[in-house]
């Protein structure tokens, strides 16, 4: 035994002092490290200072940014990077109910005019452009849903806390905001611009369409808001035109309600988010698209190609081309 102890003696001697430096110290300092870098990135998110934040998280050790709370620290970073902030969506969502009748808003119209004063940041590089937005990882929005769904795919959903139900689901609400408010009323307006044809998904610009990567990253936010709705009952409740919608495709075959994966979406699924927003508010589907009650677009069975308009056909029409 002591022959044994002599030998892990001069290991621990051996690995101290050799020319590679002090093992056992580099590890405490890469710990500390990672540590103070933690710290400084939540006072940095709590101060709203995003690029800071995320030079922090940068800065950790690969194992340490893998951690559950740090993950859940780099969502927030994100989602707040591209101008999300929790308290100011929850307040500006009590200034009404979404759906129909006066006073209210369609249900997108809604989310979109939830965002009308605040500044969206989306793309994560500005030499990168909206067209070429095709990876996750291209805009911030999406970079922070693809964090939490990353951690849903590792834990399991049923192992989610509570807290990390709470905010995927209103934060999966608002990126269906802040992606309205990106493409459709980048002047804040409050109203969605009129030469652009929803339909369209081969606009370089936010001046013709929407391209296909934002509009998927819609059905994803939308899908993923009714999966954890639950979690929070008295807002669940309050857009209760998600889950009767939500019903209804189902019944018809539509897969949106569980389209929890933006790079999964179907072309069908694409076209039928499309053909949502489009719709006029009367009829079935009132209460949902960007055309508010008093909104004098053009009306019409299937998309005229031009500029915004209201689907006068059912949603499962398929509006859009």
């Amino acid at each position: 035994m002591r022959r044994f102890w002599k030998i892990a003696l001069s290991s621990v001697l051996i690995l101290t002092t050799s020319c590679n430096g002090n093992v056992i110290a580099g590890i405490a300092k890469t710990a500390s490290t990672d540590l103070s870098n933690y710290i400084s990135m939540q006072t940095n998110v709590d101060s709203s200072s995003w690029d800071l934040a995320l030079a922090n998280y940068k800065s950790m050790s690969t194992s340490y940014q893998n951690q559950r709370a740090v993950q859940n620290l780099l969502a927030s970073t994100l989602a707040g990077k591209c101008g999300f902030n929790f308290l100011t969506f929850l307040t500006a969502l009590q200034t009404g109910t979404p759906g129909t009748g006066a006073g209210n808003k369609p249900l997108f119209l809604y989310l979109m005019n939830a965002f009308s004063s605040t500044t969206v940041n989306m793309q994560v590089s500005s030499s990168v452009a909206p067209v070429s937005a095709t990876l996750v990882t291209d805009t911030y929005c999406s970079w922070a849903e693809n964090v939490m769904y990353n951690l849903q795919q590792t834990y399991g959903v049923a192992n989610l806390t509570t807290d990390e139900k709470i905010f995927f689901s209103v934060y999966s609400l608002a990126k269906i905001g802040l992606i309205l408010k990106y493409w459709m009323d980048r002047n804040g307006t409050g109203s969605p611009t009129t030469t652009v044809d929803i339909c369209n998904n081969s606009a370089i610009d936010n001046s013709t369409g929407i391209p296909t990567f934002y509009m998927n990253q819609i059905v994803s936010g939308f899908a993923n808001f009714n999966r954890y709705s639950a979690s929070i009952p008295s807002l669940g409740s309050s857009f209760g035109t998600v889950a009767t919608l939500c019903t209804t495709i189902t019944g018809a075959g539509g897969t949106i309600c569980t389209d929890y994966d933006p790079t999964t979406v179907s072309t069908t699924d694409e076209k039928l988010m499309r053909s949502i927003l489009t719709v006029n508010d009367t009829g079935t589907y009132a209460g949902l698209g960007l055309n508010s009650f008093t909104s004098a677009v053009p009306s019409a069975a299937t998309d005229p190609g031009s500029n915004l308009w209201q689907c006068s056909n059912a949603v499962f029409a398929l509006c859009c081309p």
